[in-house]
């Protein structure tokens, strides 16, 4: 699924594998990922609480990034879905996963949105949480039940 939601997420460097990480030393920095709508990805190691400029995307100029740490939380997801400035873009980016219960004779039908919430230094790649920001399940009597 290509991300078309802009993050911005900030992470411990202690909790990604580094050099030092061997040696059990912790280190005063934080690596800034910006994931951007048109793919480019860009890394910023920082100290530790730094405030940064704002970041604009050198491939297209973007912006707008939004705070995965923010989304990844749980208050974030009382809001209305229509109020969340991304909301345009949430069709392209959600995930649906259906699971059954045989025991109980239920369908549960999750909508889970992919947040970056870890990445490996030494390659490109990057690790996403699926957030459940909507689920309903079925009843074996036709009972539906919203969440």
């Amino acid at each position: 699924m290509k991300n078309t939601i802009p993050w911005k997420s900030t992470i411990d460097i202690n909790t990604t594998r580094n050099l030092f990480s061997l040696n059990n030393e912790i280190l005063p920095y934080e690596i800034e990922l910006y994931i951007c709508s048109c793919g480019m990805q860009k890394r910023i190691i920082k100290g530790a609480k730094q405030e940064l400029e704002k970041y604009q995307c050198s491939e297209c100029g973007n912006e707008v990034f939004y705070d995965a740490d923010y989304y990844l939380s749980n208050h974030a997801w009382y809001e209305i879905i229509e109020n969340m400035p991304f909301y345009n873009l949430l069709e392209d980016n959600l995930k649906i996963e259906i699971k059954y219960g045989e025991d109980q004779k239920e369908l549960l039908f999750l909508f889970n949105l992919q947040i970056p919430n870890s990445i490996e230094p030494s390659s490109e790649k990057v690790g996403y949480l699926d957030k459940t920001i909507y689920s309903f399940f079925v009843k074996k009597m036709a009972a539906m039940v919203q969440n």
